[in-house]
């Protein structure tokens, strides 16, 4: 029993041997959430594929879902620093109710949420979104909503696996879904080799599918794999434990909070100009859809900085947890100096991939995705950082103070901005994408401030 608790992932000395770890650890998490974003991503050009319209669709209804998702998302990523101060600490029992009580805390909230995407026509209603787009995001919705829970569960088994440094598991998991959700893709949207054509529908259904999928792999890796199975996480699953219970709402809600805020501001903008031109939206969506996949890499190199500054918190070891944090923020940021020049750069031929200029909206969604573009390589090293230094406060359980630097950065900054570019300053889409991004560069300043203080010595 001994061995199994040694604290994989943290090196004893060396800075090399720190760097050496962090890449370790985040590069499975990143390339798996790159697997992710790829599977959105084969959705978003599939559904191109239809045309502008229906894009614009899936646009307002994955931006609509996300906010549930990123909510759920926040409660589960309480189990990483939990699961990681357990094992810092050497307390096997507590990481297993770490886990169960995480899977609890989702169950609890994705119901009631799933009975509010079911009617989510009325909400695009409200908003003043094109008529002719409601049907078709309420039908993606009500298809793609059932891929919420087993989603966020699988940000809880993540955490797991990944406190003992395996987080390749993860990797392999994705990168056997990722080929099997396009194929679904393609016989589902199209209606392809005798299967029933869905169109937007059929993306919805195929993302629920391999989401639940994706648990389902995972849930039987802890089950039956030497290591994990010692910690029997799913033997007397229903048993509650109403303190670790609470305590999963107490650390993850200002979490969820958080990233409903950072989240909640992006679906906003989108909204905003869903109010303005549908090719607008269209071109947005592909913007938005490139800028996640470069995310995708300091968000695994966040998870990993989670996990590595919670084994050194487990410990007591201040010195470490900020070198664990400053060793991540700058992989981050070289990665993220990078993409931003790609997408200066490349972004006719980006844009292009995700539409033909087969009519005059194609045409003018294209030509947004394009300006949008230059915004989004902008703000690329403030979104790699404030993501690094929010998961690096995340794993000192820190959840509440950056919480409300959220607040003052998304809503008391960046949607005012957004909207008095956007509409008394006449700039539109463009005036939106502005107030993004200095949203996120506020949002970068405050965090990373947040987390120097915390850790001076």
């Amino acid at each position: 029993m001994q061995a199994q608790l040694q604290l994989p992932g943290v090196p004893r000395s060396g800075l090399a041997s720190d760097i050496r770890g962090v890449i370790g650890l985040s590069a499975p998490l990143a390339m798996a959430q790159l697997g992710q974003i790829g599977m959105i991503t084969t959705d978003v050009v599939m559904v191109g594929w239809l045309g502008a319209l229906e894009l614009a669709a899936m646009s307002l209804g994955h931006a609509a879902q996300h906010v549930g998702l990123l909510f759920l998302l926040g409660l589960a990523s309480a189990s990483a620093p939990q699961v990681a101060h357990a094992l810092g600490a050497r307390k096997p029992r507590l990481m297993r109710r770490a886990v169960r009580q995480g899977l609890w805390a989702i169950i609890t909230v994705c119901l009631p949420l799933m009975v509010i995407l079911w009617n989510i026509a009325p909400v695009l209603h409200a908003t003043g979104q094109d008529p002719d787009l409601v049907p078709l995001t309420e039908s993606y919705v009500r298809a793609a909503q059932w891929s919420l829970l087993p989603m966020a569960g699988l940000v809880v088994l993540r955490s797991f696996v990944s406190a003992f440094g395996r987080a390749r598991i993860v990797l392999i998991v994705t990168l056997i879904a990722l080929p099997l959700n396009a194929l679904l893709d393609y016989l589902l949207i199209f209606g392809s080799f005798g299967f029933p054509k869905l169109g937007i529908t059929g993306a919805g259904l195929a993302t629920s599918l391999i989401s639940t999928f994706i648990f389902a792999l995972l849930a039987m890796v802890c089950a039956r794999d030497r290591q994990f199975r010692r910690y029997a996480i799913w033997v007397r699953f229903w048993k509650p434990d109403w303190s670790v219970y609470f305590n999963v709402f107490r650390i993850g809600l200002p979490i969820a909070v958080t990233l409903l805020m950072e989240v909640g501001l992006f679906v906003a903008g989108i909204y905003l100009i869903g109010a303005i031109d549908p090719a607008q939206v269209a071109g947005t969506q592909i913007a938005l859809q490139l800028a996640s996949i470069s995310f995708m890499v300091p968000l695994g190199i966040g998870q990993a900085a989670t996990i590595r500054i919670g084994l050194a918190a487990g410990r007591g070891d201040p010195l470490r947890m900020r070198r664990e944090g400053m060793i991540a923020a700058g992989l981050g940021l070289a990665f993220m100096a990078a993409m931003a020049i790609l997408f200066w750069a490349g972004r006719y031929g980006l844009a292009g991939l995700f539409l033909e200029p087969a009519d005059a909206l194609a045409v003018s969604s294209l030509a947004f995705g394009v300006l949008f573009l230059r915004v989004a390589a902008i703000f690329q090293l403030f979104d790699g950082l404030q993501v690094i230094a929010l998961a690096a406060l995340r794993g000192m359980n820190d959840t509440r103070t950056p919480m409300i630097l959220a607040f003052v950065a998304y809503w008391l900054i960046g949607f005012p901005t957004a909207w008095l570019l956007a509409f008394p300053a006449g700039l539109e889409g463009l005036g939106v994408w502005i107030g993004l991004a200095t949203a996120l560069a506020t949002a970068a300043i405050l965090l990373s401030w947040r987390f120097l203080h915390l850790t001076r010595c």
